[in-house]
């Protein structure tokens, strides 16, 4: 809703998202948020005050001053702000001009001040000048600003500059994560991490699809052997997309190995088409997995034409499922391939990809996220697994969608959105995947109800899948949740909507997320409009609104954000990352690939899809 507000007031209520999330303690959120936004802002009177105290709070004082009509705001301002003045003394300090008439002033001004967010950035202010004149008093007055606010951005980067953070502190605060900007600190980070790795001679990337997000499939070879990381298809106007086979540099019989990583289709569907064509090779992928994709495949998916004939594909021998942590090795061309599959978060199977191929280590992510959803843990890293060859997904990597990634605060924004929304009467329809993100909200539904207050109706392919994941996750259905499919007392689903929904205090699930015509939650929406009260949420940036609705919109994130991404490097400490599947491209200057790109060492790829890169 937001979005379709006038510029400047939807800048202004992001300024204060932003503020916000530094109040309740998401900064390295906030800083991500900053940056997105700040790529487009224009400074003006009406928003001086909330990007002041944003910059001066987020410690992003350098990069604020290349802000359109920053300079111009700031000398037409008459005000009394407090944050403002305190800016324009950090300025005149950096600029070395009036020193000790600004330590004066802050000396007045530390008497004043009550705010106990900008009182700690005084004492720094304070600090920084004493240390800079040789006066020893600069101890107490950083003493002072830390024990106000251990938090502090701007005290904690001052402890660094002057080395007051132990090389273990350093560790466990993972300031990498609070200061992504700072490329000497994430260089000093990724080269302590960083062992003695294998010099890397004739390996080779192929993009065969997922330069951004869809139809995501990668080759790798190394040695003769050939591995396809995934296998997915595009999906646009109810038609599978494949890539051209003639486009895959090996013959289809000379692939060694397939690795599929989920069972979202745009990773998975193209399995069809490859078997069709002559795939022989082992297929592996989790277990989960391997029960969805026999169910999508052998059903056949009720909005796409992609049955096969069970004799192209026999589940109980072609396809090998592992469990997550379980390693195995093959025997390839004479070479030893070793293998390992990690919990990737993201959806219930969803798994990152441990290869080792003649010494040579490679780990492909997948589509992840460090956060444990209620059906799959979150990707873990092992101390000692350091990597040659990173491949990440990036989804998050180049834009924002304002979204928040924190677990709790988004389990609790859902709650507490729902609740309002009932109390108001409204009837919400929550528009999902048949896999993912549907499941882990009525799994949060039973984890923190003993008896769910409102009706929970689920309807569409997710209500299919949900039946499917409790063999893996534990029940859903049941203490509230309804199957709708599984209802007879209704003779169709408008039935249902108009003697069963019209009822209110009701929550429904229904697929497809993007309400495609014809789809499950596109009835429900169509026919909900008719009531007095009834809404849409939306829980990503699909957000097609209905006419009659009220559409509201709670980013509930399920894959990395560009500090999971960085975290990621860092751990993993390669010395080549290829950057994939990767999502909107907005104007920020701070992206994982520009993070990446300024760190020594580290050969860092972006592959456009149909691109080879060789590693000589």
């Amino acid at each position: 809703m937001v979005k379709k507000l006038d510029k400047k007031l939807y800048e202004y209520l992001l300024l204060w998202q932003i503020i916000l999330e530094i109040y309740i303690g998401i900064p390295e959120e906030a800083k991500e948020h900053f940056f997105e936004l700040k790529s487009e802002l224009e400074i003006d009177e009406h928003n001086l005050a909330l990007f002041i105290k944003s910059v001066i709070l987020l410690d992003l004082v350098e990069e604020s001053l290349k802000t359109k009509n920053l300079f111009e705001a700031l000398m037409n301002y008459s005000g009394e702000d407090q944050w403002i003045k305190f800016y324009l003394l950090l300025l005149s300090f950096k600029n070395k001009r009036r020193i000790l008439e600004v330590l004066e002033e802050l000396l007045y001004m530390e008497k004043k001040v009550e705010d106990k967010l900008l009182l700690p950035k005084i004492y720094g202010l304070i600090a920084e000048i004493y240390e800079e004149i040789g006066e020893i008093k600069w101890h107490q007055f950083l003493d002072k600003a830390y024990k106000l606010n251990p938090q502090d951005l701007y005290i904690l980067r001052l402890k660094l500059k002057y080395g007051l953070i132990s090389e273990e502190e350093k560790q466990n605060l993972k300031l990498y994560r609070l200061f992504p900007e700072d490329s000497k600190l994430i260089n000093e980070y990724y080269h302590k991490t960083r062992k003695n790795f294998n010099s890397i001679h004739n390996f080779k990337f192929f993009c065969w699809g997922g330069d951004n997000i869809g139809a995501s499939s990668y080759l790798v070879s190394y040695e003769g052997i050939n591995i396809l990381l995934d296998a997915g298809a595009l999906i646009k106007d109810k038609t599978l997309y494949y890539n051209s086979i003639k486009n895959l540099p090996i013959d289809i019989k000379d692939i060694d190995l397939v690795i599929i990583t989920h069972a979202h289709l745009d990773h998975s569907a193209g399995i069809v088409e490859l078997l069709r064509k002559g795939l022989n090779s082992p297929i592996i992928m989790s277990r989960p997995t391997k029960e969805i994709l026999k169910q999508i495949f052998l059903r056949g998916h009720t909005r796409l034409e992609i049955k096969i004939e069970e004799e192209i594909i026999n589940f109980d021998s072609q396809i090998i499922s592992f469990d997550t942590e379980e390693e195995s090795s093959f025997r390839i061309k004479n070479k030893e391939v070793k293998l390992k599959l990690f919990p990737a978060g993201h959806i219930l199977g969803a798994v990152a990809v441990y290869l080792e191929i003649e010494g040579i280590k490679i780990f492909y992510t997948g589509d992840f996220t460090l956060k444990d959803v209620e059906s799959n843990k979150g990707l873990r890293f092992l101390p000692d697994l350091k990597v040659d060859i990173l491949i990440t997904e990036a989804t998050y990597g180049y834009g924002n969608n304002f979204g928040v990634q924190n677990k709790y605060l988004q389990d609790k924004l859902i709650l507490k959105s729902i609740e309002k929304l009932l109390k108001d009467e409204e009837r919400i329809l929550l528009p999902v995947y048949a896999i993912g993100k549907g499941q882990d909200i009525l799994l949060f539904f039973r984890k923190t109800f003993s008896y769910i207050p409102f009706n929970v109706y689920v309807d569409g392919d997710v209500a299919y899948f949900s039946k499917l994941y409790e063999n893996f996750a534990g029940p859903i259905y049941g203490n509230g949740i309804l199957n709708v499919a599984e209802d007879t007392l209704y003779t169709d689903r408008k039935d249902f909507i108009k003697k069963e929904i019209a009822l209110g205090n009701c929550v429904v699930l229904a697929s497809s997320n993007d309400l495609k015509e014809g789809s499950a939650s596109f009835v429900y929406a169509t026919e909900m409009k008719n009531f007095t009260k009834g809404c849409i949420m939306n829980l990503d940036s699909n957000n097609r609104e209905i006419a009659g609705l009220k559409n509201y919109q709670i980013g509930m994130l399920n894959h990395a954000n560009i500090v999971d991404l960085l975290e990621t490097v860092i751990k993993m400490a390669p010395s080549a990352v290829f950057v994939i599947h990767r999502g909107y491209e907005s104007k920020s200057e701070i992206t994982i690939e520009t993070i990446l790109k300024r760190i020594e060492g580290i050969k860092v790829f972006a592959p456009k899809e149909g691109e080879i890169i060789e590693l000589q």
